[in-house]
């Protein structure tokens, strides 16, 4: 297969087309929260969170004044990772909503293991369809149609109402290849495992509902090399 590695100017390049790339990603992340409800289980109530956060004698303390303390809001977030918080609803808990200031989890992590991997597990499918999504908007800015359809044909599944595809069907004999193509070759054998994996998920693995406490991902930068980098989305998961 012959190829040329002439490349213009990607500041404008939109081959797929961005309102198909936001369509995909879109329906991508309904697919990545379910995914997360099928792959990851964490049993471990509020209350017992609660002591994994924080001090025994602050819960003491706090089981005494309950219903004698009426705090803003029964919400509070934690930050329990890079990048990552626990949000906790404390309506109908045994305690007042506690301030993120008196949170204990460093010197007490012994206590957290069942917190602490399910954080780890649940960052693990954040982070492969946070890939996914990095390679498709890649792909969409920095590659013609023909490179595309030539390094990652499984596009043509996420995009399939994309024009570029009309005149796609095999691969190309010619493309031009994309700038720093080598730093994106395992993102995009790992991404496209991602979407075939998730294209198996049974029909009826559904999003967990919102109860009392969610896990949160900020946005970072994943750098793939000084070349390379792509951000990732916020993203929110039910526990």
């Amino acid at each position: 297969m012959s190829r040329t590695r002439l490349f213009r100017n990607p500041a404008h390049r939109q081959s797929i087309g961005d309102a198909h790339v936001n369509e995909a990603t879109a329906a991508m992340a309904k697919t990545q929260i379910a995914s997360v409800s099928l792959l990851t289980r964490y049993s471990t109530s509020r209350e017992e969170t609660l002591r994994m956060l924080f001090r025994d004698d602050d819960l003491a303390k706090l089981e005494q004044v309950r219903g004698m303390v009426k705090t803003s809001g029964d919400v509070r977030t934690y930050d329990i990772g890079p990048y990552a918080t626990l949000s906790i609803d404390f309506a109908g808990a045994l305690v007042p909503a506690i301030e993120p200031s008196r949170l204990y989890l460093s010197s007490q992590l012994i206590r957290a293991p069942s917190l602490l991997t399910y954080v780890a597990e649940v960052r693990a499918v954040h982070d492969r369809f946070e890939e996914v999504k990095a390679v498709l908007r890649w792909l969409n800015h920095y590659a013609t149609p023909g490179a595309i359809r030539y390094y990652w044909p499984m596009a043509m599944k996420l995009c399939p109402k994309s024009t570029i595809w009309r005149d796609l069907q095999d691969v190309p004999s010619r493309y031009i290849e994309p700038p720093h193509v080598g730093d994106w070759t395992q993102s995009l054998k790992d991404a496209a495992a991602t979407v075939t994996g998730s294209l198996m998920m049974p029909s009826d693995t559904k999003p967990r509902d919102r109860k009392n406490m969610w896990l949160t991902f900020a946005p970072r930068v994943v750098s793939l090399s000084d070349d390379s980098k792509y951000s990732t989305d916020q993203m929110s998961y039910n526990i």
